[in-house]
């Protein structure tokens, strides 16, 4: 399983499965492909299986929204906000961060005001590059500035002898090129 990714609401995370650490067990799975969304989570100790799927617009903050209450309200668990960025971020050095990160995708990172900026690569060249600037929300983690279908992107890095070596974004793990 992937270590905890500060801020976010999931314990572990690992082969696709989400745990989240509520008060009580609790399981899922967030996914999104060509423009369709799903969220599922299965609560055993309250008895409650909730899946729910949507498209277009900003489904991701819709789909959270909606299973988020329904599982604080039908299973009365805990849920924590989704992180945000800080008022004042603090600058941060991306001299370890910057360079370019590939698996299923291309990313690249390069420093911008005290912040990085995160963008993936289309692999068509008649694409446009995607780019979020990301503020420090911990060590080694950072937060979208602006939201993405209603929510602030976190990523993480892993970093080996002060150099990034993997990026992570939320359960994908991707290796520095």
């Amino acid at each position: 399983a992937l270590p905890r990714l500060p801020g976010m609401p999931q314990d572990h995370y690992g082969f696709g499965l989400r745990r989240y650490g509520w008060g009580s067990p609790a399981y899922g799975h967030d996914g999104e492909v060509s423009g369709q969304q799903t969220s599922w989570r299965v609560v055993p100790g309250g008895d409650l299986v909730v899946v729910v799927t949507a498209n277009g617009g900003n489904a991701a903050a819709l789909l959270t929204d909606l299973v988020s209450g329904l599982v604080r309200d039908l299973a009365g668990l805990s849920i924590p906000d989704f992180p945000a960025p800080p008022a004042e971020p603090e600058p941060v050095d991306p001299a370890p961060y910057e360079g370019r990160y590939r698996a299923t995708g291309t990313w690249e990172v390069t420093g911008a005001d005290g912040g990085l900026l995160l963008s993936t690569l289309p692999d068509d060249p008649e694409e446009e590059r995607e780019t979020m600037r990301m503020v420090r929300l911990d060590e080694h983690v950072f937060v979208a500035e602006k939201p993405m279908g209603g929510l602030h992107p976190v990523v993480m890095f892993s970093l080996d002898r002060e150099r990034a070596a993997y990026l992570r974004l939320g359960g994908r793990v991707v290796p520095r090129v």
